[in-house]
This record gives C-alpha cells, sequence and structure tokens, in this order.
C-alpha cells in the first residue's frame, strides 16, 4: 500500500513510490535467503538431467517428488513480482553474479530481495 505522505515518481507513465531496497538491503536479504531458504540452484537449467542434488534436496524438504519440484520457480511463484513498475526500481539495483543465467529479474515481495525467474526457494507457494 503506498502512504499518501510518500514522495512519488513518474518512470514511463508508471507512478513509484521512492521507497525501494538498497543494494545492501538487496545484498543481505539474498544472502538470508541462501543460508536458510535454500535459494538455488546455484547455475538454474532447465535440463532435468542439471542440478539434481539441489531438486532432490528441496524436494525432500517439501516431501514431494524431484519432478514436482522442477515445475516450481520463484517465475511461477506468488511471491515474484516483475510488472512494469517493478522493473523500473529494479533496474536502480547493480547486477550481480546471481543474475547471470538464472532467468528474468523479479521482486520476491516475500524477502524484500531481487530474485530470478529460474531460481526458488522453500518457501514457494503458489
Amino acid at each position: 500500500m503506498i502512504d499518501a505522505e510518500m514522495p512519488m515518481m513518474m518512470i514511463e507513465g508508471i507512478e513509484l513510490s521512492e521507497s525501494f531496497i538498497s543494494p545492501a538491503e538487496n545484498k543481505r536479504n539474498t544472502k538470508n535467503v541462501l543460508d536458510n531458504w535454500m535459494l538455488g540452484p546455484e547455475s538454474p537449467s532447465l535440463d532435468k538431467s542439471e542440478n539434481k542434488d539441489y531438486y532432490k534436496k528441496i524436494a525432500k524438504a517439501w516431501g514431494i517428488e524431484e519432478s514436482e519440484a522442477r515445475h516450481r520457480m520463484c517465475g511461477n511463484c506468488e511471491y515474484f513480482k516483475n510488472c512494469p513498475g517493478t522493473q523500473a526500481k529494479m533496474e536502480k539495483i547493480p547486477l550481480t553474479d546471481m543474475d547471470e543465467g538464472a532467468g528474468a529479474r523479479g521482486y520476491c515481495k516475500k524477502f524484500d530481495f531481487i530474485c530470478h525467474g529460474m531460481r526458488l526457494c522453500q518457501a514457494w507457494d503458489d
């Protein structure tokens, strides 16, 4: 919810609150999800022969089959936000190694960090 007192800016006709995570907050929150919520895989791939150890581990944590875990991605998680306004805000956050080959950037509303369409974490929800 946008506070009426909060300063606003416009990007391509989209009203945006100036409040957004800083690069330092993004780094700290990303580390939290890596350390505590099984963010991965390190090198995302749609190839079912890749990242087997990661998908076995997260499938076990969820109590599901590996094949089902592979269908869960940040890109189809309820917390993943990538609308034009959010994309414009994320442009202020420099790219990192986490952006390499991980799919489109999106903002995770649950953990307040920039995630990627091809990754996932244990908090995935539909």
